[in-house]
């Protein structure tokens, strides 16, 4: 059987036709495409790859909270007398990026294939993406596949294998991308495209601290709310391409709020936190709880004042805005 070659041009795999399985998806288009067991044909596969920002959440869980699509409120009473409201809002960040400037700059991605029906593994490749294209490292690689039914990975070297199975790190929840597809081989088009939707499998996060008064600067530190922690490594099940936490750990971040400043046309005074908060996207906001170091409002110091958030969960690839509303 001859071999097709991937080079730094044209990202192919090379397929022979051989006999189809009776089982087979129909791979026939309008009856035009129907495949021919005598034949033995070599076409490519070029494989294209698009890099979704946050907030583009595709095939993802889609989660919801008390029937609204998008803002998720809780209401916490502190120990001070007063009263926090909890609002998880998608931020709009990183609204106008274009797709294909997230390619991590002189990353490997590795490329593998299944078969569409057992599952098991066909082969794989390694290579880079370029200008929104996956190509071989060094040409020489190749993948031989029949006309039939596949399920295609690909990711960057940010996921790693442990056991043979595909993890990712909550170090890596904001440079860890992975893409799946499942494709029909087919007899034609003599050239096929591959697309792979590209995205996180994290949480972007920013803290805010709103109030009816002005306020200084404060720092707090966000952290496990409970002794098991928050996930800190997801594992991946190809059957049923599924995410899942596999452990977890305790986490602890310092955050900090500049002095708040005014919003025009009303009393509202609000600082954003100066970092953002990475987490992996199976951490409900339940599993988190924000201590103040120090800060005052209201005339009142809150240091010491801890607030343990409920109800808010998180979406895949989601990006969002905590705030906080301090009330008397």
């Amino acid at each position: 059987m001859k071999n097709t070659t991937l080079n730094g041009v044209v990202c192919a795999i090379a397929f022979a036709a051989l006999t189809a399985c009776a089982n087979e998806p129909s791979a026939a288009d309008n009856g035009n495409n129907v495949i021919n067991p005598k034949q033995n044909t070599l076409r490519n596969l070029v494989f294209n790859a698009e890099f979704d920002d946050y907030s583009n959440h595709g095939d993802g869980p889609q989660k919801m909270f008390a029937g609204t699509s998008s803002v998720q409120s809780d209401t916490i009473n502190l120990s001070n007398g007063m009263r926090a409201i909890a609002t998880l809002t998608p931020d709009r960040f990183s609204g106008a990026a274009s797709k294909m400037t997230r390619t991590l700059p002189n990353d490997t991605y590795t490329m593998e294939a299944y078969n569409g029906y057992t599952h098991e593994f066909q082969g794989k490749l390694t290579g880079k993406v370029e200008n929104g294209k996956f190509i071989s490292l060094d040409g020489k690689e190749d993948i031989i596949l029949e006309h039939d039914y596949y399920h295609f990975l690909l990711y960057n070297s940010k996921l790693y294998r442990q056991d043979g199975v595909l993890m990712i790190n909550r170090a890596n929840a904001d440079d860890a991308f992975v893409g799946y597809v499942s494709e029909i081989i087919k007899h034609e088009p003599r050239r096929q495209v591959v697309l792979f939707p590209m995205k996180r499998k994290g949480v972007r996060l920013k803290m805010k601290i709103t109030g009816t008064e002005a306020f200084g600067p404060m720092t707090a530190t966000l952290s496990n709310a409970n002794s098991e922690g928050l996930p800190a490594s997801l594992k991946y099940e190809l059957r049923n391409n599924n995410w899942s936490t596999a452990t977890k750990s305790a986490f602890s971040q310092p955050i900090t709020f500049g002095r708040s400043v005014q919003k025009a046309g009303n009393n509202t005074h609000f600082a954003l936190a100066n970092e953002f908060t990475y987490l992996l996207f199976t951490t409900n906001a339940a599993d988190l709880k924000m201590k103040f170091n120090s800060g005052t409002i209201y005339g009142e110091d809150i240091t010491g004042t801890e607030l343990q958030f409920k109800n808010l969960v998180f979406d895949v690839n989601g990006s969002y805005v905590l705030a906080i509303e301090l009330t008397k």
